[in-house]
Parts: C-alpha cells; sequence; structure tokens
C-alpha cells in the first residue's frame, strides 16, 4: 500500500469502529498529514498524541471527552491544537492564555467547555490540577480519574483498544509491531523475495572459483613432478638396467 493509496481512502465516508490502538494512531496520524496538505505517512516531523481515558463512560460527555488525539499544525498561545480522532463530532483541546487553562471544546471560538483545567502545563498530559467536566446549568464537577496520557509510539500499550471515527485505510497499511524483545532490521536494498536467489548465485560463484583453482593447482602439480630431474635419471637407468640383463642372458 503506497501514499497515494492511502490518500485516496481517508477522502472516503468516516465510520465509527473500535479498534487496536496501533491501527486508531496510525489511521489518525494519517489524517492530520492529509488535513495539513503533508503525505499521509508524513514528512519526517512527528505529531504529539495522547489519549483522555478515565471517565465513566455513565457520565455526562464522557464519549465526548475520552479518546485519541492527534496534533495538528496550528498553534495557539504557542501550544499545539489537539484534535480527537472523530470527524463526525468535532473536539479540540487547546490552551487559553488569557485565562491561563485548557478548554476541550467543539471549536475554537466556543463560548463554553466540555471540560477544562486550570493548570499553567505546557502540554495536556502535564496537567497536574483536576478536570472539571460540564454537568450542565453552567456548573462543572471535578474529576479526579479523568486524566491525559501521552502515547510513544514506540511504545504503546498493548491490548489497547479505542474508538474513532475516521475513514478506513486500505489493508496492509499497517506493519504489525516487532514482538517484544526482538530488533527490528533495516529493510535491504533488494526485495525479499530476491535476497535467497542473490544468495544462492554467490555460494555457486564462489564453489566454481575454488574449483578452479584446485583444478589448476592439481595441473600445475602434474607438470611440475614430470620435469623433476631425478625421474628422468630413474627411467634412464632402469632401462640400461634392463638391456644388460637380457644381454646376460643371451
Amino acid at each position: 500500500v503506497d501514499s497515494a493509496d492511502i490518500a485516496e481512502a481517508l477522502k472516503g465516508s468516516c465510520v465509527r469502529r473500535r479498534i487496536p490502538l496501533q491501527e486508531a494512531l496510525m489511521t489518525a496520524l494519517c489524517a492530520a498529514n492529509v488535513a495539513a496538505g503533508a503525505p499521509p505517512l508524513g514528512d519526517g516531523r512527528r505529531r504529539e498524541a495522547f489519549l483522555i481515558k478515565g471517565r465513566d463512560v455513565e457520565k455526562r460527555l464522557a464519549a465526548r471527552v475520552n479518546g485519541l488525539y492527534v496534533a495538528e499544525d496550528n498553534l495557539v498561545a504557542d501550544r499545539p491544537v489537539y484534535r480527537k480522532a472523530d470527524q463526525e463530532r468535532p473536539t479540540l483541546l487547546f490552551y487559553n492564555e488569557e485565562k491561563k487553562y485548557w478548554r476541550i471544546c467543539h471549536q475554537l471560538d466556543a463560548k463554553g467547555e466540555f471540560a477544562k483545567a486550570k493548570d499553567k502545563g505546557d502540554r495536556p498530559w502535564q496537567v497536574s490540577r483536576p478536570w472539571k467536566v460540564f454537568e450542565g446549568n453552567k456548573e462543572y464537577a471535578e474529576d479526579p480519574d479523568m486524566k491525559v496520557v501521552f502515547l510513544d509510539v514506540a511504545n504503546l500499550p498493548p491490548d489497547e483498544e479505542v474508538e474513532i471515527c475516521l475513514p478506513q485505510l486500505p489493508a496492509g497499511a499497517f506493519a504489525p509491531p516487532p514482538a517484544a524483545g526482538t530488533k527490528r532490521e533495516a529493510p535491504s536494498s533488494s526485495s525479499s523475495s530476491a535476497a535467497p536467489a542473490e544468495k544462492k548465485a554467490k555460494k555457486d560463484k564462489s564453489e566454481k572459483a575454488e574449483k578452479e583453482e584446485r583444478s589448476e593447482k592439481a595441473e600445475k602439480a602434474e607438470k611440475a613432478e614430470k620435469a623433476r630431474p631425478d625421474k628422468k635419471t630413474d627411467n634412464g637407468g632402469a632401462a640400461s638396467a634392463g638391456a644388460a640383463a637380457a644381454s646376460g642372458h643371451a
């Protein structure tokens, strides 16, 4: 699957589904790249991503705030704006410099928030104060269980699943992570299917060279043996002795 296939797939309709975190993050990162005018698989920049989790699913706005967020290119108050991986229900998380708090809203100029945290942390996962979630009637209630968890792409939580609402990427777009304790080898310039044939060809060439070298050495040794002076003397002496013996019998 190449970049063009992924970009084309991201033009499709969004599908709400609960999938493994690795697949969800890959889809969200590709979608963010395309939205920014970059190649789906990125242009070398790393986008920050995190999960909001812990809000009880039975509580108000849990489905709205919980989930996977990825950084966009635009900044507000010198901090990234993060968008939830949900095209059906837009949700943004960003910092308000004037009021010194983090906001979770449906758009940048929203008058109210789904949730907020009065904290000057440079990033959402550095917020130490509890998040307050809207409860209705202009009231907000603290939720100590609601947390922002930064995602290290190289070390994602195992067996984690998350709900997203984004277009589906084509089959084969996701490379499985290496098994724990193993090292991913860098791909060679030749294809994996060509590697065995190339290895066999090198082996055959080496064996042929060794065979020719042994043959050449044997030929030289044989010539050297025939050219030895003592061989000629021995042959001549044997011939003379034979002639003398024949004369004596006569």
